[in-house]
């Protein structure tokens, strides 16, 4: 909130429009992180902000290609945390790669009044949380390989075995996220040492060499699964990027190709609520001041869409406010559905009513 009314006042002062960036990288948010979230963007938007969202797992790649889309100027961003694992992985923080690789831009750092970053633990972040089931799964592949290797050991020998299990571990991450890969590397590691490093069926390592191999074998086991387990969310993160993409192109199709304002209003609704799991409704403001629905027909009865009075004064406080309420929202939270309101050149001209069919709260991007 701090950088967003610092950015708000620089802009003021230069006579300048302001941009504010929500990158989505695929990392799970704690739900007060999340919410912190959704207060921020409100507040961007009540203080006249663009808002731009992008998916890309490499942030200050992601600022660097707003920036130029939008012939930026100056970037504005808080004092990052230091972390050195991270910075060393990733080429440094946020603010050494922008200063390094930005040479267009102005780049201003704000102070903060507190320690910022994800209130998850680190293991976390990067995704070590899995259903049992997972690590099951993994153990059993462990056991195979085992076997595998004990039947080709006495004719490739011990050192040679090694290579069957780091394959075991490249296949786990192609399928399982970064807990049940560091999971199948520890395991292999260990199942390695007591059965066939001499002396077996002990932990016990004799040779130096053997000890140096065995310590570089978990290395590379745990990098190639960093790296395995990245390029399955950069994956993941292009496939939500393009199921947006198919979606609003829909969306635009459905209007050009509609007859009526009903006809594609209903279409729109089919297909957000689709995408969101849930039903949608469009209630716009007749001359007279109330609501009408236009998913079905103009002069459909709203009471059908809207469950109650409470309901109904929720969505006429969205319209008049011009600010999102009801449920997953800070405003009137208890209602059974979200209320947002339909900006036109002039004041609200209804709102969107979304009722989820799942009481999930929906993310930043949705």
């Amino acid at each position: 909130e701090r950088l967003i009314r610092a950015t708000r006042r620089i802009a003021y002062n230069l006579e300048a429009p302001w941009i504010a960036v929500n990158v989505n990288t695929g990392l799970r948010l704690t739900d007060e992180d999340q919410a912190q979230m959704m207060k921020n963007l409100a507040l961007v938007r009540e203080l006249g902000g663009e808002l731009v969202m992008s998916t890309e797992a490499d942030v200050p790649a992601a600022l660097q290609r707003v920036g130029r889309q939008k012939n930026v100027t100056q970037i504005v961003l808080g004092r990052p945390t230091r972390r050195m694992f991270k910075d060393l992985i990733e080429g440094g923080s946020l603010l050494d790669r922008l200063v390094r690789e930005s040479g267009e831009f102005d780049v201003h750092v704000i102070r903060q009044d507190r320690k910022t970053g994800y209130r998850l633990p680190w293991w976390k972040t990067i995704g070590v949380h899995s259903p049992a089931g997972s690590y099951w799964s993994v153990s059993l592949l462990v056991a195979g390989v085992a076997v595998l290797s004990a039947l080709a050991d006495p004719f490739i020998g011990y050192r040679a075995v090694g290579f069957l299990f780091l394959l075991g571990v490249l296949g786990v991450g192609l399928f399982f996220s970064m807990g049940p890969i560091l999971f199948a590397a520890a395991t292999s590691v260990l199942v390695w040492d007591f059965f066939f490093i001499p002396p077996a069926l002990t932990l016990q390592i004799a040779e130096r060499d053997d000890l140096i191999m065995c310590a570089m074998y978990f290395v590379a086991a745990i990098t190639t699964g960093l790296l395995t387990n990245r390029l399955r969310r950069n994956e993941r993160l292009l496939r939500d990027r393009d199921e947006r993409t198919t979606l609003l192109y829909e969306i635009v199709s459905d209007i050009v190709k509609a007859s009526g304002r009903a006809e594609f209003f209903s279409s729109i609704c089919g297909r957000v609520g689709r995408a969101l799991v849930g039903d949608c409704t469009v209630l716009l403001l007749d001359p007279s001041g109330r609501f009408a629905s236009v998913a079905n027909d103009v002069n459909h009865d709203v009471g059908n869409d809207v469950a109650n009075e409470k309901e109904m004064a929720v969505a006429t406080w969205a319209c008049r406010a011009n600010k999102r309420a009801g449920w997953s929202t800070d405003t009137l939270s208890e209602a059974a559905a979200l209320y947002v309101p339909l900006k036109g050149k002039g004041p609200p001209v209804g709102v969107l009513v979304y009722r989820p069919a799942a009481r999930k709260r929906l993310g930043v991007d949705r």
